[in-house]
């Protein structure tokens, strides 16, 4: 049983290490323990000699069991900045530092990308970051649902090259057009993982609708000349940290701003 002498001189010890405000007026909650009941993880220790304490900013926060540490602590790239304390340590160290809770430590996910699964984080409304286009910019939204469907919009607005070729002469010409496209498109989502590398593909396969207003792009292909298609097609994707989501294929970035609309 840890008494509040242990605990006050373990907090003083935190506030030395880290340099902040000396904790030794605050007093870790009674009986903070991780939660209980459930399945057990297996992807941490069953026991740990001790219940374990952590600093957070000027609160010391605890104790933990190794599910309630794991819980909180989620990721190694987290543990390796947390300092923590349990019976029989000197002062406060770093999770990762701490020899018992190795175990513990080595079995959680290396970061927050790590830990995210990657087909339920991708379900969700992503906005896209504006982007350049040509002389303009592109905009958009995609939205990918549970049940496997989605629904996506990109608008392009700006100034695009509009070419002409006089009949006679045969010289071209090229001036600056108005343009307002918009693509929408709706069908089915499919993910596939790619083993040991940080990204995965997403295939899509539905029905665009293209709606043009300004020059034609001259090179034509499918989609480039309005109206409606059917589409077939994939991408790599890579999620960033802050909930953001890397096309790498386009080079555009999507943020994700809420559940499917």
């Amino acid at each position: 049983m840890i008494g509040r002498r242990e605990v006050l001189i373990g907090a003083a010890a935190a506030a030395a290490a880290l340099a902040r405000p000396a904790r030794a007026e605050r007093r870790a909650p009674d009986g903070g323990a991780g939660p209980d009941g459930g399945d057990p993880d297996t992807r941490v220790p069953i026991s740990l000699p001790h219940r374990v304490w952590v600093a957070d900013g000027a609160d010391v926060l605890g104790p933990f069991d190794a599910r309630g540490l794991a819980d909180r602590l989620k990721t190694q790239e987290t543990a390796a900045r947390t300092f923590v304390w349990m019976q029989g340590m000197d002062g406060w160290a770093l999770a990762t530092d701490v020899p018992a809770l190795t175990e513990l430590v080595s079995g959680l996910p290396l970061n927050e990308i790590d830990a995210l699964d990657p087909k339920t984080h991708l379900v969700g409304h992503w906005e896209m970051l504006m982007a350049q286009a040509g002389e303009g910019t592109r905009t958009g939204h995609m939205t990918f649902r549970a049940d496997g469907s989605y629904a996506l919009h990109q608008r392009v607005q700006g100034l695009a090259p509009e070419y002409s070729t006089d009949p006679k002469t045969g010289a071209q010409t090229v001036k600056l057009t108005e343009v307002d496209n918009n693509l929408t498109e709706k069908g089915t989502w499919e993910y596939r993982d790619e083993s040991g590398v940080d990204w995965f593909w997403l295939y899509l396969k539905g029905d665009r609708d293209t709606v043009l207003k300004g020059p034609k792009d001259p090179r034509g292909g499918a989609g480039k000349k309005g109206g409606k298609s059917k589409e077939d097609y994939g991408f790599a994707l890579r999620f960033l940290p802050g909930n953001r989501l890397y096309n790498l294929d386009t080079g555009h970035t999507f943020i994700k701003t809420g559940p499917p609309s």
